[in-house]
């Protein structure tokens, strides 16, 4: 297990109980599902590249490696779906969305029954990856077009918005950039293209999302979420993860010298 395998799993894991938690809030709700299926597709996406070891190969290597393209397809329609739903534009960007859907399913065709998207498996000294096909600089496009104009439509939107919509927007559209920029190198894997500090830190900065969301939900109430948090609550999560992630990076790793490190710094932050 290396820091990009361990990322990408921890972000799977911190998106999918954001997932539950949202749509456990109001599953009737448009936004919650949306937003829902948002977060379930960044925790397939990531969990797949986390099983992308030096040793992945054959039938199990391509089901893996179609499984990450197809959640990263549906990340980037669900994004903007739900960015012209929480900016109340949704009619007026109607027929954006539609193209974009279209384009979603026409890739996800492609990705499931053919070999123009991910045409096999690559493999370097870490870990695994899937070769990129003819059309995978379509699928770049559909992805830098997705996150370009949701990012920009909610730079449109806090122009125009109301004070308490305001800090709303400022903390997804804060944790939108953060998050992306960590994952967004993930389409230069696939040409064997390595990045620094991107390759292999990138994906940390999803659990980064997920807290700066989770902030905005407690204190500016994101989404009209209404959260009751008790000290005692408060105490139990900050804890379970100062002790949590080092134990689960020491397990992984193998190795205790990191994990005592990092167990120190969130010890001193932990209050």
């Amino acid at each position: 297990m290396n820091h990009f395998l361990f990322s990408a799993f921890l972000a799977s894991i911190s998106t999918f109980i954001l997932g539950i938690f949202v749509i456990s809030r109001d599953i009737k709700s448009e936004l919650y599902r949306i937003y829902a299926l948002y977060c379930f597709g960044i925790a397939l996406w990531t969990f797949c590249v986390s099983q992308h070891t030096p040793d992945l190969a054959g039938l199990k290597g391509i089901i893996y490696g179609r499984l990450l393209h197809f959640g990263a397809i549906l990340i980037q329609v669900f994004f903007l779906h739900f960015i012209f739903i929480f900016l109340n534009i949704y009619k007026k960007e109607k027929r954006k969305l539609f193209i974009t859907y279209l384009i979603a399913f026409v890739l996800i065709g492609f990705n499931f029954f053919s070999k123009l998207l991910v045409k096999g498996i690559g493999y370097s000294r870490d870990i695994s990856y899937t070769k990129a096909g003819v059309i995978y600089p379509l699928f770049c496009l559909y992805t830098l077009w997705s996150i370009g104009y949701g990012i920009y439509s909610l730079f449109k939107g806090y122009k125009i918005a109301s004070p308490s919509k305001r800090n709303q927007i400022k903390y997804l559209l804060l944790g939108s950039i953060i998050g992306y920029l960590g994952g967004v190198d993930k389409l230069l894997v696939s040409y064997n293209i390595h990045i620094l500090p991107f390759y292999p830190f990138g994906a940390y900065t999803i659990p980064i999302y997920v807290g700066i969301i989770a902030y905005a939900i407690v204190k500016h109430r994101l989404m009209d979420i209404r959260v009751a948090i008790t000290r005692a609550g408060i105490f139990a999560f900050v804890y379970s993860l100062v002790l949590g992630i080092p134990f689960i990076i020491g397990y992984l790793t193998k190795s205790w010298l990191i994990p005592t490190t990092i167990m120190f710094f969130l010890a001193t932050t932990g209050p």
